[in-house]
């Protein structure tokens, strides 16, 4: 589960921070929850978006695994299929059960692969947002940017959603 509750985004928090004092003090609220006081985490806007730019980076690396792996699987369907018997009686082909197999593993990884990319179209355009207040230079733009975001993304029982 890779969503902002998931099991992996405290990982990309704790990656995108830089210093030791950095850590000291997001710790508390790495995870879905503080882990003081049981609210939701309150990260700041700045470390949610790099740790979602970081997810995303990590995702586009499985998404092309799973664009490997697809290859690899219909390539040896495609073999199977040009081997694959006729039935006499019936005049179909008759295909092998690594075959079906085969099919069957494609579909699961077209929706998997479906799955994670809007996953990492979720992150990638919280990311994005965060990029843009960082790029401002208004104070007042900033803050009302900020306030958007927040009105967007933040959720008082449940902290950065998306």
């Amino acid at each position: 589960e890779l969503g902002v509750s998931g099991r992996v985004m405290p990982i990309f928090r704790l990656l995108a921070l830089e210093e030791p004092w950095q850590v000291e003090e997001a710790a508390p609220s790495l995870f879905w929850f503080d882990s003081a006081t049981s609210l939701p985490a309150k990260t700041t806007w700045e470390l949610e978006g790099q740790a979602r730019r970081l997810a995303c980076s990590w995702l586009d690396g499985v998404l092309e695994q799973f664009s490997e792996a697809v290859a690899g699987v219909d390539s040896i369907v495609e073999a199977g299929s040009r081997s694959a018997t006729v039935d006499v009686a019936t005049g179909e082909s008759a295909e092998s059960g690594p075959i079906r197999l085969g099919r069957v593993v494609r579909r699961v990884f077209d929706s998997e692969s479906r799955l994670v990319t809007t996953e990492r179209d979720r992150l990638a355009s919280f990311a994005s947002a965060a990029g843009r207040i960082g790029a401002c230079t208004g104070e007042r733009l900033h803050r009302e940017m900020v306030a958007d975001l927040k009105g967007q993304w933040w959720d008082d029982e449940s902290g950065w959603c998306g």
